[in-house]
């Protein structure tokens, strides 16, 4: 498919947007293949949270399991390092394991109280409960980190490509104009300021890991333009590699992909009371500069 820029492609969509889904969820994960992704799709009446597989970076998708969301609002998805595993995030924080590619009848309970942001496919078996906890055998056991430095409430977590390195974005109450960038280089028992960034106190911010040590996306969907960034130094120096005029949207999610310069954009979009609810794939091979534009279900 020929590349795009994605200002061109959203700015052709005009819609009603008649509710907002919560901005605390994960819909979008990498597999650990190249080109494999797992991602959280939107049904016609919104009340099954149908999960799909793709190995072909988005073009194409597999249907794996279409779950009633009267038995479990799922929040956020998560693809682990080993091929084939899967873990899905309850509303009410629990966590569901599957060794099948989340295949429908192939999911196992693992633990309660897990946060919906949660961190997996570094190393094969190993998932993170945001700074919390950590578990080394699929979700069975959590071992709790100290999380000594920590204050404000959390926005985003994530883990680097290296070892025991890991962020976390929090606010603090009273100040509206800063977030606050906290880093760990001991798996998240000790965290110290790293940075204070010039976003709003409720803004909506995603962070993704890239394919390199020290390397990251960050995406604000709240500024006007909503923009990508990008660094490679472990979070100490920032640059933006594109903008986009999302006026109105249902929901957003980001993550870097198994390749240089790899990274996805989910975009969903619903209107006329779910009889018309799309997603979008993006996929970009140069830092997000520029885009394929996947829509699956077409």
């Amino acid at each position: 498919m020929k590349k795009q820029n994605l200002l061109y492609i959203i700015g052709i969509i005009v819609l009603n947007l008649f509710s907002c889904e919560n901005v605390f969820s994960q819909k979008i994960s990498r597999g650990p293949d190249i080109g494999e992704i797992y991602f959280l799709g939107l049904s016609k009446s919104g009340l099954n949270a149908t999960i799909y597989r793709s190995t072909d970076f988005g073009e194409t998708i597999e249907c794996m399991d279409s779950i009633t969301q009267n038995t479990y609002w799922i929040e956020s998805i998560e693809a682990d390092k080993t091929s084939g595993v899967l873990y899905f995030v309850s509303a009410y924080g629990g966590l569901h394991y599957s060794n099948n590619f989340g295949k429908s009848g192939s999911w196992v309970f693992r633990q309660n109280d897990i946060s919906w942001n949660i961190c997996s496919g570094l190393v094969e078996g190993q998932i993170y409960n945001t700074y919390h906890s950590h578990s080394n055998n699929y979700g069975i056991n959590f071992m709790t980190h100290l999380a000594n430095g920590f204050f404000g409430g959390l926005k985003y977590c994530e883990i680097d490509n290296l070892q025991d390195i890991g962020y976390v974005i929090v606010n603090k109450w009273g100040v509206s104009d800063s977030i606050y960038f906290l880093k760990t280089t001991d798996n998240f028992d000790n965290l110290i300021l790293d940075t204070v960034l010039n976003f709003g106190y409720s803004d909506n911010i995603i962070l993704s890991r890239a394919l390199e040590e020290g390397e990251l996306f960050m995406f604000n969907s709240s500024n006007e333009p909503s923009n990508l960034l990008y660094s490679s130094d472990f979070a100490q120096n920032w640059i933006e590699t594109n903008n986009f005029n999302f006026e109105i949207f249902y929901h957003f999610d980001m993550v870097g992909g198994r390749q240089e310069g790899e990274v996805y954009l989910m975009y969903e979009i619903v209107n006329m009371m779910w009889q018309n609810a799309h997603t979008y794939i993006f996929h970009s091979t140069d830092y997000g500069v520029t885009f394929e534009v996947f829509h699956p279900f077409a």
